[in-house]
């Protein structure tokens, strides 16, 4: 009672699962516990407002209601700059004590050493005598040392490996994260020699943890290269060297959550280096059935160009198989994923209008109802109205038919959809047909909340409240 706890969750746009869970045993606490939990991201996009409308239903349950406090990005101004690096750098000399003359820190004025983690890298290649301020040379001449030290390692050394077979192993293990010893030595792809690939695996994870004595179990779990800026570049440099590395990496047996990790690494990468996302699209255009909804989701957590690609790949192949299971997964409100939701329900409808031509059944109707009034919803959310209000008169007037014939089974449709017919006509300024939309809407819910109060009250709450905006109108 009356403790508090103060939770921080690392890359939060990646973990909306394990924050579903964490919100949901929060919410669980007795009032007197006082909980802040503190959101790190590296992408401010979507996911935090597709976060938070999922999770505030479980937050009202505590004393308060869930509350989001923006904390902004930390900046360095030049002065804090510069004496973090001589500091740092020498720190780094006296640790290293190999001979090299440390220099004087370079300019460190370009906006990417606002990242204290770009000013403590410029401070590492100074201590080591060079003078390096641009992002990518940054990254780039601290991969070449990184690789050096793997081909030289004395357990690595024995395959007589070169830097160019360590670069593109230690991207794969960046796009793969989390994965298992025992499963590793399958994905090594670019080790032609599949009975060389066990020793290799093991050799590179005893480097990569520093642990050269501790003897590793095949359930162990090996990650990426960190810090993560360089396991990004080192990825964006296999695929600039290598047309052929992408589509490889991710032609593998990838698990799920292997695949929403590589595409969330392509997305953080492609934003530092735009030049990616050709390469990343015929990859996608090549699997894309495999990879969409991977793609899907980056495109919210991490770089919302992948967005654009989805959109562009699904008018090449409009399969409606793939379209209805990618719809399933598409939040009801987003930006990034805005077009191609209306193309992916525009597939879909197209598709159930064939079906209905051959065969006219309440079902097929019922779900071209369906479809119609959430693609009316897209195009809302779209900014195209009057194709909005098409498509919802559409399904308004198949679930009247429908309701006509069974009106247990199709009022609440009918109910619903004239409440979003009366929200088409009211954004294109025509209130009189719109307030007789949602007073018909309210007489229905009106009915069928007093037959099932539990059920139908909050959707009486909503056309009554819609009816008073379009009184006030």
């Amino acid at each position: 009672q009356n403790k508090r706890l103060l939770i921080f969750v690392d890359y939060a746009e990646t973990r909306r699962d394990d924050l579903l869970a964490l919100f949901a045993a929060c919410g669980d606490q007795r009032v007197g516990k006082q909980i802040r939990i503190v959101l790190l991201s590296r992408f401010d996009g979507e996911w935090r407002q597709n976060l938070l409308s999922k999770t505030q239903a479980t937050w009202v349950r505590v004393e308060g209601h869930l509350r989001e406090i923006p904390i902004s990005p930390l900046t360095l101004d030049q002065t804090e700059r510069h004496a973090i690096a001589v500091e740092a750098r020498d720190i780094f000399a006296g640790a290293m004590r190999d001979g090299a003359k440390p220099v004087e820190i370079g300019d460190l004025s370009e906006d990417h050493f606002q990242a204290v983690l770009y000013v403590l890298i410029a401070a590492f290649h100074a201590s080591r005598g060079l003078v390096i301020s641009a992002r990518e040379e940054l990254l780039d001449e601290l991969i070449i040392r990184e690789t050096r030290m793997w081909t030289e390692h004395e357990r690595v050394s024995a395959y007589n490996l070169q830097a160019s077979d360590m670069e593109p192993a230690g991207a794969m293990l960046t796009l793969l994260g989390q994965t298992k010893l025992s499963e590793l030595a399958d994905l090594l792809f670019m080790f032609p020699e599949k009975s060389q690939r066990p020793n290799i695996t093991k050799a590179l994870a005893d480097f990569l943890s520093a642990s050269d004595d501790k003897k590793r179990a095949p359930e162990d779990m090996i990650g990426g290269l960190a810090p993560d800026i360089v396991g990004e570049r080192i990825v964006a440099r296999s695929v600039q060297r290598d047309p052929a590395f992408l589509d490889d990496a991710l032609s593998q047996n990838l698990s799920e959550d292997q695949l929403v990790n590589a595409m969330a690494i392509l997305g953080r990468a492609a934003i530092d280096a735009p030049e990616l996302l050709d390469r990343i699209e015929h990859t996608l255009g090549q699997q894309f059935e495999r990879l969409a909804l991977p793609t899907m989701i980056a495109a919210i957590n991490s770089n919302a160009e992948f967005g654009g690609l989805l959109t562009k790949l699904m008018a090449e192949n409009p399969d409606p198989d793939i379209a209805a299971s990618l719809s399933q997964h598409i939040p009801n409100q987003t930006l990034s994923l805005r077009e191609f939701a209306v193309d992916v329900t525009l597939i879909m409808r197209t598709h159930l209008q064939a079906l209905i031509t051959a065969d006219p059944s309440e079902g097929l109707s019922a779900e071209f109802a369906r479809v119609s009034n959430n693609l009316s919803n897209r195009l809302d959310d779209l900014g195209r109205p009057e194709e909005a209000l098409e498509a919802i008169k559409e399904a308004e007037a198949i679930y009247r038919e429908l309701a006509t014939a069974q009106p247990d089974t199709f009022h609440p449709d009918l109910a619903m959809s004239l409440n979003n017919l009366s929200g088409s006509l009211g954004n294109l300024g025509r209130q009189e047909e719109a307030l007789a939309a949602v007073e018909e809407s309210m007489s229905i819910y009106r009915d069928l909340a007093a037959a099932r109060p539990d059920a139908f009250l909050p959707d009486l709450a909503m056309s009554l409240n819609n009816l008073s905006n379009h009184l006030d109108a």
